[in-house]
């Protein structure tokens, strides 16, 4: 079975705690509601009202429960606010036009009840889907990040394989400046790159060859290629840019 760390631990004690308090704080109210409000009082208002609390309260606590580990949640479009603090303002709101409504709801007309609740809701799904929205839009720019640097990671590493693998001082001093290269290289792909990057790659392969069959002529001849290869590609990533 695996063991959680202290932290994952501590983030679960305290999320059960959390929603032990939710729990407790609604039972208490859903009490003092129905003990104050006598039978008679219980009109269309009232129960409209509580039962919007009642899905209000478990709409945003089964929401947070479900992203309380996402450290990816974004802020919506339009107030910057993580989903937490929106469930928590809604909440606020709805308990507040709940307790307004069923305390007065002998005197206001339930369809104001109901609209009221209607907004609400709506408002809150409205501004919890922005937040899964801009989520959404920065995995997505993540993965095109990600899609973009992969070539010139390749490259790092490869490179730094081929420096281990050297014995000779002289070819491994060639190699640290082809690794020193690729390091302070941008690291974003573009398609005017593709025909150098594919060079780049098939050289590092033929390096490493080179470099394990201990031919030392071929390979101080492939870094001297792979660096005049890194030097064109950040020209033509200079150009694109200026593009």
């Amino acid at each position: 079975m695996k063991k959680l760390k202290r932290s994952d631990r501590t983030k679960s004690q305290i999320n059960f705690w959390i929603g032990g308090c939710v729990a407790a704080m609604y039972a208490a109210y859903v009490a003092i509601v129905f003990s104050c409000c006598k039978a008679e009082q219980r009109g269309a208002a009232f129960w409209i009202s509580f039962a919007a609390l009642s899905v209000g309260y478990l709409l945003s606590v089964v929401l947070c429960l479900a992203t309380r580990d996402d450290e990816g949640m974004c802020k919506d479009y339009f107030f910057h606010l993580h989903l937490m603090k929106h469930s928590m303002i809604y909440v606020a709101l709805e308990l507040a036009a709940a307790t307004l409504f069923i305390c007065l709801g002998s005197m206001i007309a339930w369809q104001w009840a109901l609209g009221t609740q209607v907004v609400l809701l709506v408002a809150y799904g409205f501004l919890a889907g922005s937040c899964f929205v801009a989520k959404l839009a920065a995995e997505q720019v993540e993965e095109t990040v990600l899609e973009k640097t992969r070539a010139i990671k390749q490259f790092r590493a490869e490179a730094r394989i081929v420096c281990s693998l050297a014995h000779d001082a002289d070819t491994r001093r060639a190699y640290e400046k082809v690794c020193e290269k690729l390091n302070f290289s941008d690291p974003v792909s573009d398609p005017l790159l593709q025909g150098v990057e594919e060079e780049i790659g098939e050289k590092l392969k033929q390096a490493r060859r080179a470099v394990e069959e201990n031919d030392l002529e071929h390979a101080d001849r492939l870094a001297n290629a792979l660096t005049a290869l890194i030097e064109e590609r950040n020209v033509k990533t200079f150009i694109g840019k200026k593009r």
